[in-house]
């Protein structure tokens, strides 16, 4: 259960507890979670952490899906 504790927390969470309302009330109550994503998951990518030298491409307003066959690199550092 979420409450009062999860506030400025970050949850660890492992797909057995990948479930969209729990990250909610985490957000609710100002936490912040790191869970590794479904394959099939395709979440809009509204900001870019990271800059990478060389051919990059433009990930920001992109959906997930449409641009992981685009990617040289094996990892991304985005906001979702």
């Amino acid at each position: 259960p979420t409450g009062e504790w999860v506030a400025g927390a970050l949850i660890l969470l492992d797909l057995g507890f990948y479930d969209f309302w729990l990250f909610d009330r985490i957000d609710q109550n100002n936490g912040w979670f790191v869970s590794r994503v479904k394959d099939d998951a395709n979440f809009e990518i509204v900001d870019e952490l990271r800059t990478w030298r060389g051919n990059s491409i433009p990930l920001e307003g992109e959906s997930l899906q449409d641009v992981l066959d685009d990617l040289q690199r094996q990892e991304i550092d985005v906001r979702i």
